[in-house]
């Protein structure tokens, strides 16, 4: 940078630097193009980054840009933040910007483009596949810092077949599309069946976070038939999982794979049974003092479910479920989930609750297991040689002996 040549200079044409000048931290982001006039003027250009040294008059300083030295205006430059290069903020393409103008980035729809600052006349700078460049605003949408902790689910109500632009989303009733970010005023971004685009927000409503495993199951007690695309057709005995609110007269559910609409006025929702079985279970301690006397086994029972709807584990920590398979419970994780092992297979893994029963008649099963315990090739010897239950036939019928005690169906 220096030659060893030495004499005089004038005093005026030089400025002192500190004595840190060649570690500068501070970068500056051109924001205007400056064409020099003078030999000892840097040629800049919209989305340079230059290194700051130092001030060399009221409105210019001096730096270097792309391994050269200059002066240049301070007011075409607008300084980063010592992080710059770290920025959180990402802004989604949400349609296609093409250009072959090297300080620009190109991108297509559905990329994410980081923000690093905001330029001028609807220009922003930020960096895409390792590239610094500008980009124009009105082809991105800033997104939300929580977008992976939050999946907006929306559920198309109606059809959206013919878009008109090409960044547009064509959408089916039924259809369940994940929200990106809201585009502009009735207009969203979203994803839906691996294809990206907009599409129109009032023809959509939003799904609650539990939508795929809600709680409430209805059975068709009265089949309906119908031509229109937003509605079930049902056969008597279909179980129907509930997924929103239409109006007084209609849900949104789904069959198997299917959503649609449905009539509340051909099914009844599964209430009672649980009802006879939560009082059926409310009757079962009766007999506290008689069994914390009677010598026998009952703290050593675990908790069994039954299997009474089909699931299939989404994740490699979810459990399938077949009906009628038996699960020993091991704990709730959270609310609408439990964990368990599954009996026939010694798979172990979380499931949701509502598409299991507590075994209530267990009792049954022990007397069965203690009837059938010569017979070495039955499922229940596999089950108890599988640490069903590591006791003997007597503690066997002493469990059983001391559930008929807390049923009420034997007195002391």
């Amino acid at each position: 940078m220096f030659n060893e040549k030495l004499g005089i200079f004038p005093s005026v044409l030089v400025k002192e630097l500190p004595h840190d000048w060649n570690k500068s931290t501070r970068s500056l982001l051109v924001i205007d193009k400056y064409d020099p006039v003078e030999s000892n003027e840097l040629a800049i250009k919209v989305g340079d980054i230059i290194q700051f040294l130092v001030e060399v008059s009221d409105g210019w300083w001096f730096g270097k840009v792309n391994e050269n030295l200059g002066i240049f205006p301070s007011n075409f430059v607008r300084e980063l933040p010592p992080d710059w290069e770290e920025s959180t903020r990402d802004f989604l393409a949400v349609c296609h910007y093409d250009t072959s103008e090297s300080d620009k980035l190109a991108f297509h729809m559905g990329d994410v483009v980081q923000f690093i600052s905001e330029i001028r006349n609807g220009w922003s700078f930020g960096k895409f596949n390792e590239k610094l460049g500008i980009f124009p605003l009105n082809f991105v949408r800033e997104l939300p810092p929580d977008r992976d902790k939050i999946r907006r689910k929306l559920l198309a109500v109606e059809m959206y077949a013919a878009p008109v632009q090409s960044n547009e989303l064509a959408i089916r009733v039924g259809d369940i599309i994940e929200f990106m970010v809201e585009v502009s005023h009735g207009w969203c971004f979203g994803k839906c069946n691996e294809n990206l685009g907009i599409f129109p927000s009032n023809l959509v409503r939003e799904l609650p976070p539990d939508w795929n495993i809600s709680p409430r199951l209805f059975k068709v007690h009265e089949s309906f038939n119908s031509e229109s695309i937003d509605r079930l057709c049902l056969a008597s005995g279909d179980m129907i999982q509930f997924v929103l609110d239409h109006d007084g007269n209609w849900f949104w559910g789904r069959i198997d794979e299917q959503i649609g609409k449905f009539p509340r006025s051909h099914v009844t929702e599964i209430l009672d049974e649980q009802i006879s079985r939560t009082a059926k279970a409310s009757n079962i301690v009766q007999a506290t003092s008689v069994i914390s006397s009677y010598p026998c086994y009952l703290d050593k029972l675990k908790k069994y479910l039954e299997v009474i709807f089909p699931y299939e584990a989404g994740s490699t920590t979810e459990l399938d479920l077949a009906v009628g398979d038996l699960i020993e419970f091991i704990e709730e994780v959270e609310d609408g989930w439990y964990r368990g092992s599954n009996l026939k297979n010694g798979k172990t893994g979380i499931f949701p609750s509502n598409f299991v029963t507590e075994l209530s008649d267990f009792d049954s099963y022990l007397r069965g297991l203690g009837a059938n315990f010569s017979n070495k090739s039955s499922p229940e010897m596999d089950l108890f040689n599988q640490d069903f239950y590591q006791s003997d036939i007597m503690s066997l019928l002493e469990c059983s002996i001391c559930l008929d005690l807390c049923a009420g169906r034997i007195q002391v």
